[in-house]
């Protein structure tokens, strides 16, 4: 659905996938489920959501024990971490100089 510009379909079938693997126990479908969702939600926007959703795809992961799929989870889950960080970043860098010298100083966070 998302390769004919069905976004909302392909949402929907994935939860549908996520809710039946998930009464069945197949880690592997929730797993994959959640990273598809997750980069979707990310996709659209929605930080909050793909966050949540690529933090159970991450702990599916661990679940199952695969070091390769723990490894990409894990990428894949900071890439969105650090895409959401990014607007609060460029903003500061583009506006507030005293902040961004206070942050590079002392990690402070960028919000403060």
């Amino acid at each position: 659905y998302e390769a004919i510009g069905n976004t909302a379909e392909a949402i929907k079938q994935l939860e549908n996938l996520l809710n039946v693997a998930s009464e069945a126990g197949e880690l592997k479908a929730q797993a994959g489920a959640c990273l598809n969702l997750g980069i979707l939600y990310n996709g659209r926007g929605e930080h909050e959501k793909s966050v949540e959703l690529l933090e159970q795809h991450f702990d599916l992961a661990r679940q199952i024990g695969d070091r390769r799929l723990i490894d990409s989870a894990r990428v894949v889950l900071g890439m969105v971490r650090g895409n959401g960080k990014l607007k609060s970043y460029i903003d500061l860098v583009n506006n507030d100089l005293d902040k961004l010298l206070k942050w590079k100083s002392k990690r402070a966070t960028l919000d403060s």
